[in-house]
């Protein structure tokens, strides 16, 4: 099968500057609030249309979703991409990327020889914003999707940071504040974070409203803080973006936390939300770190 490339393309980009981020804009709004920056991912061959099927058919299976139809904000979005997959082929859903909502989710692609060196040097370029204001990244992936004209991603949250970078076509996103209790519960984050195998908090009609409106086109983006919801509706033309995810020591930290709160109420005590009390928190970082060692030991004897 042959797919048209969505736009010529120079041979290559250099190997550092991929990300162009205003450092005071970073240092002001990193992991507190969304905010718009540059990057050159657009310049690069290998993130055209046709090279990214084929990466799609060297991948994993496991590695590649997709799915096909009308979808809403409402839809879990993680059940659509695990159930709809089987029911058509890779070639199917490419196939009817112009014309149909079609989605294809490529996790993971840094492990291709081809597309390795590119990913790890936007992390990189990442990496040297993150650590002096929230030291040690780690859990660094990649992620990337191809969408229908017109394809809605549905609402959902993220536990991870997120630079999602737009690489072809234009797209509105819709990020909601992750720090409005009137949207994520503390008891919703705890399980969030305890038990990733269950749906994701869904979407209200009556957050329409609080929703803060991005407009993305090729080489443009947008940071999106740890567990910030969001939607996103594709406009005229096929898109393709990349979402550079990764955690911080920090991160580790908090999600540590919220698993031990998780693990209180499931014993019937109502824990202090995270972040309530310094004091609380390190205690139960500290208490969670201890059972999950002597669980890890008791499994090796």
């Amino acid at each position: 099968m042959a797919i048209e490339t969505i736009k010529s393309t120079p041979s290559g980009v250099p190997p550092r500057g991929i990300l162009q981020v205003d450092p005071e804009a970073f240092r002001k709004n990193y992991n507190r609030r969304p905010f718009m920056f540059e990057h050159r991912l657009n310049e690069h061959p290998l993130m055209q249309l046709q090279a990214l099927l084929e990466l799609a058919h060297r991948l994993p299976p496991d590695q590649v979703r997709h799915s096909r139809g009308k979808r809403g904000f409402d839809v879990d979005f993680d059940d659509d991409l695990r159930t709809r997959r089987h029911k058509l082929t890779l070639d199917q859903v490419f196939e009817d990327l112009p014309g149909a909502d079609a989605y294809v989710m490529l996790h993971r692609p840094d492990i291709d020889p081809h597309y390795r060196e590119l990913l790890l040097t936007a992390l990189a370029d990442l990496r040297g914003l993150v650590e002096p204001v929230d030291p040690g990244m780690c859990d660094e992936a990649a992620y990337i999707f191809l969408a229908s004209p017109g394809a809605v991603t549905p609402y959902h949250m993220d536990r991870e940071m997120n630079f999602l970078c737009q690489v072809s076509g234009s797209k509105e996103v819709r990020l909601w504040d992750q720090d409005d209790r009137s949207i994520l519960a503390p008891h919703e984050i705890d399980t969030l974070f305890a038990r990733e195998d269950l749906p994701k908090p869904a979407y209200q009609p009556e957050y329409g409203e609080k929703a803060m409106k991005f407009t993305l086109s090729p080489g443009t983006g947008v940071h999106q803080p740890l567990l910030a919801p969001h939607a996103v509706v594709n406009n005229s033309e096929i898109s393709i973006a990349i979402a550079l995810t990764f955690r911080s020591r920090a991160t580790r930290r908090r999600i540590a936390i919220h698993k031990a709160n998780y693990k209180l109420r499931r014993l019937g005590i109502n824990p202090g939300a995270y972040d309530d009390s310094r004091m609380l928190d390190s205690l139960k970082e500290r208490t969670y770190g201890g059972i999950r060692s002597i669980r890890s030991r008791l499994r090796s004897t």
